[in-house]
């Protein structure tokens, strides 16, 4: 990488070692292919030597552009599989589309509602039932007694 750097220098410029490492330290993240592609456009586009952050940015767009362009293939993978699949089913005579969604809810709704209904919370009968067995539980509790500071003796052991 940093001997394809030194020839885009054009010999124009002698790298220092400080120089080479810096190049070094700011492009090893990146593939070489990617920075000779990136130094390779900076050419078409200027005479000068670039200074790392550009080739970083030139070699950004790169990888945002191979990465959208991998999206795009997969997505159009993903539609002709979906368009092939509802061809399929159409030859079948199988629903397929929205009747294929239409026909799997109306499936779910009827599952759904042969569940057995729960109980509802809020039925008056279970609420007084719950109200009598707090109120009883109550009423067995014993009151505390309040005494008067006065009355009450600490016997000392002795």
């Amino acid at each position: 990488m940093l001997d394809f750097v030194r020839e885009m220098s054009l010999g124009s410029e002698d790298f220092t070692q400080r120089q080479s490492d810096y190049w070094i330290f700011v492009l090893q993240d990146y593939p070489s292919p990617l920075i000779e592609r990136a130094f390779h456009q900076w050419v078409k586009q200027s005479k000068h030597m670039p200074v790392p952050s550009e080739i970083i940015a030139i070699a950004d767009a790169m990888i945002e552009a191979e990465r959208q362009d991998g999206v795009a293939r997969e997505t159009e993978r993903y539609l002709a599989e979906m368009q092939e699949t509802r061809r399929q089913l159409a030859e079948a005579g199988q629903p397929h589309g929205e009747a294929q969604y239409y026909e799997l809810m109306k499936r779910a709704c009827e599952v759904v509602q042969g569940f057995p209904a729960l109980p509802d919370p809020n039925r008056v009968s279970t609420l007084r039932q719950r109200l009598k067995q707090v109120q009883q539980v109550r009423a067995v509790r014993k009151p505390v007694a309040h005494a008067e500071p006065a009355s009450v003796t600490v016997e000392q052991a002795g």
